[in-house]
């Protein structure tokens, strides 16, 4: 189990008793002011703290491909650094200059959060736009990846759907032959409306390289499509801003490009949908969500939390599971099936807290707080932070699986300013240890301490939630 999803289910208990506890530290911070030049100068940080955590990369990536053999450094156009594989010693510094650079940046984006809040400074609103362009910019243009993903996705849209099941020697005589050794494709764990668009985006780019630019630039545009149908469902202007301009979001959907984003924009017009009381289009929203990554049905069942009446809630979200069960079984010879039962246990070795099976704790609370959000309307604000953990393996942009859950219950903002640090301490590329478990114990002793003194009130104030 990682240490988010600790702290998540520490939070998980904390808010389940929060009205016998007074005012959460949430609510306390929102009613900090941030002076104009404060906010200003937090603003202004984030791209050149974003650019250090891109430099970072781009040196791991060098000092990996330095202890490469000839001829194997330049195989792929864009380096990656996987620490999982190559853990220099001076993994260790890299790891802790990037926990440092994490902190900081959640700060300047929590200040900047807060000032968007309060609505502290005229001028703010062009300076967050500007920080989000260049944000985007160092995005785009960071010469490395941390993911090896990208060439997977590059692999299958010149294969299309024979991706699931790749004949051998696919890519004799392509541009992708001297970089299959290194980054093989053996089968493909996405659905089948995510290999449709990635064909679609990338078929007729020649060069490897240009295919991944091509990936950023998209995901780029989807990010902005995200925030405008974020903005479209009634998100607040702090929530917004604190994805627009969050290092982390601009790190996992286009520095280093991932599927998840598509999902994303889907279940945020799916959201509209429903606040439009268009259950139909919703439920077919949240079944294109599924077909482009499978746990999207559940991390994304909270769209549909604005249609009145559970049994029509349950009923929809059936419906949507239906619907992406089918559509994933007309890929020929259930290769996508294959791939998926195949990846489960391999992904369980991939980490020791996977393959204890611990994994499956927070992935049944997150399954659990789904089920009473659409039973009753009302959700339990920290499993937002639990739905990272829905596969064995939790990768850092896992996280933004939260995000429809946590705009259904009003804490997308906290979600997203938690980001950059949470992500640092997922990340398999960065090695924290005791960090992370010392975190998860801050934050049971302030439960603890949270407990105590809500107790020792005799008139303890229940305050109800407050939009993010």
């Amino acid at each position: 189990m990682s240490s988010v999803s600790a702290v998540a289910i520490i939070l998980f208990a904390w808010l389940r008793f929060r009205e016998r506890l007074g005012r959460s530290p949430a609510h306390l911070l929102r009613s900090v002011r941030p002076a104009p030049a404060l906010a200003y100068a937090g603003a202004a940080l984030l791209a050149p703290l974003f650019a250090a955590q891109a430099a970072i990369l781009v040196l791991q990536t060098r000092y990996e491909g330095a202890a490469l053999p000839r001829g194997s450094r330049e195989v792929l156009p864009i380096p990656v650094f996987d620490g999982r594989l190559h853990p220099p010693p001076i993994e260790a510094l890299y790891s802790h200059v990037a926990l440092g650079v994490g902190v900081l940046e959640t700060l300047c984006l929590g200040i900047v959060v807060l000032a968007a809040h309060a609505g502290v400074g005229r001028r703010l609103t062009p300076l967050v736009v500007a920080v989000g362009g260049a944000l985007a910019a160092i995005a785009l243009l960071t010469p490395a990846m941390a993911t090896r993903d990208p060439y997977e996705y590059a692999a299958t849209s010149m294969l299309g759907f024979a991706a699931y099941a790749p004949p051998a020697g696919a890519f004799h005589g392509t541009p992708y032959a001297p970089i299959f050794g290194r980054v093989p494709l053996r089968g493909v764990i996405y659905g089948p409306l995510w290999v449709a668009f990635d064909t679609l985006e990338l078929a007729l780019v020649p060069a490897i390289a240009a295919k991944i630019i091509v990936l950023r630039a998209v995901n780029a545009g989807l990010v902005a499509a995200l925030l405008l149908l974020l903005g479209r469902a009634g998100a607040s202007r702090a929530s917004l801003v604190s994805i627009g301009v969050n290092p982390a979001v601009w790190c996992y959907a286009v520095l280093s490009p991932h599927a998840d984003i598509e999902a994303l924009v889907l279940l945020a017009a799916a959201m509209l949908a429903a606040q439009r009381a268009r259950p139909w289009i919703a439920m077919v929203l949240l079944a294109a969500a599924g077909a482009v990554k499978l746990t999207f049905l559940l991390a994304g069942a909270a769209v549909l939390a604005p249609i009145a009446g559970a049994t029509r809630r349950f009923g929809l979200w059936g419906g949507a599971i239906a619907s992406a069960a089918v559509a994933s079984l007309l890929v020929p010879g259930n290769a996508y099936v294959h791939d998926l039962i195949s990846y489960v246990p391999y992904s369980r070795n991939l980490v020791p807290e996977s393959s204890g099976g611990l994994w499956m704790v927070p992935a049944a609370l997150a399954a659990l707080a789904t089920i009473v959000l659409l039973a009753s309307g009302r959700g339990i604000a920290a499993a937002a932070w639990l739905f990272g953990q829905l596969a064995p393996l939790t990768a850092p942009w896992y996280l933004l699986w939260g995000f429809p859950y946590a705009q259904a219950t009003g804490v997308l903002t906290a979600l997203a300013v938690s980001l950059p640090l949470a992500t640092v301490a997922l990340d398999l590329n960065f090695h924290l240890n005791p960090i992370p478990t010392a975190v998860a114990l801050g934050c049971a002793a302030g439960f603890a301490i949270e407990v105590v003194r809500g107790y020792s009130r005799t008139n303890a104030a229940i305050v109800p939630r407050e939009p993010a």
